[in-house]
């Protein structure tokens, strides 16, 4: 009986290892945008209470974050580079010695798209962050990833082919992160 017991065990975790190397189609509730997070990721939802999106590894300490805005909720912000200033303005407010640097412009699945590197602290911790603000017909997008500081350069480029999957969201997928 313990020897099955064992097997029965041991394939349970065999098969959900086997699932890592699967990609997690993550959407935003309002079935607008989608991104391809790696299957070593778990969907969460206690990063931050606004975002629409939000998965990562709490094993590595990497995590991404997707926030969906309606176009028509802003007064004076006509493109993705006035949506880029006003967020990082309002990021001074929770990060404390702030620093970025524009990092890429480039097209998200026909989108417009520009991103940045931003670096300080956030609760006496050194972190930094990788944001791809994107504009659509309807909608800023803002699409965060980030780390602490010190792991941040071994990310990156985890994080660029990540970001490479964000798109409009297909009508075949059905997996959401909410």
């Amino acid at each position: 009986m313990r020897k099955i017991i064992f097997i029965t065990a041991v394939a349970v975790f065999l098969g959900g290892c086997f699932d890592l190397g699967k990609e997690k189609v993550l959407k935003d509730e309002g079935n607008n945008f989608q991104i391809s997070a790696p299957g070593s990721w778990s969907v969460m939802n206690d990063l931050n209470d606004e975002a629409d999106i939000q998965a990562g590894s709490n094993l590595s300490g990497k995590y991404v974050m997707v926030f969906v805005e309606a176009k028509e909720d802003f007064d004076n912000i006509k493109n993705v580079d006035g949506y880029a200033e006003l967020i990082k303005k309002n990021m001074n407010s929770t990060v404390t010695n702030m620093t970025y640097e524009n990092h890429d412009e480039l097209a998200l699945d026909g989108m417009k798209a520009k991103s940045i590197i931003l670096s300080g602290s956030v609760d006496g911790i050194k972190v930094r962050y990788f944001i791809t603000f994107v504009e659509s017909d309807k909608h800023f997008v803002q699409v965060i990833f980030y780390s602490l500081q010190s792991k941040f350069d071994g990310f990156l480029e985890e994080f660029k082919k990540v970001r490479a999957t964000f798109k409009k969201a297909s009508a075949a997928e059905t997996k959401s992160s909410k």
